[in-house]
């Protein structure tokens, strides 16, 4: 098997390093539509480069106009990362979400109450 092709870098535009090339397919006994090709291919243009950059700028901009903040929440008890949109102030991203922590203090109610009506049953109220 001739790896030689392997072995030669070239040069690749932006942030992507050093790429090589796709290695020719080797010889062997196999049918051609069973023969191996590359899986993926690399987009080494300026151009490519270019829009990747601006997607990556795009995403560092909406990055940088986000708050994040750790909340105690007053039901639950527990505490709350988040997200929020600093211009407009509504909340981004949530963890654990809104669902869960209603969740959790609807359970911990719910637990309260059952071990409230056992307390009764033990001091004898009906």
């Amino acid at each position: 098997m001739d790896t030689s092709a392997l072995a030669r870098n070239i040069p690749a535009y932006g942030s992507v390093g050093m790429a090589r090339p796709a290695p020719q397919p080797s010889r062997t006994d196999l049918p051609p539509q069973n023969a191996v090709t590359p899986a993926v291919q690399v987009a080494l243009s300026p151009q490519a480069t270019l829009r990747r950059r601006s997607d990556a700028e795009r995403v560092t901009n909406a990055q940088n106009d986000r708050e994040r903040r750790f909340v105690n929440d007053p039901k639950s008890r527990d505490l709350v990362f988040r997200i929020s949109d600093e211009s407009s102030g509504s909340v981004v991203y949530q963890l654990p979400s809104e669902e869960t922590l209603k969740l959790r203090a609807y359970n911990e109610s719910l637990e309260q109450a059952l071990l409230d009506r056992e307390a009764e049953k033990r001091a004898g109220r009906p």
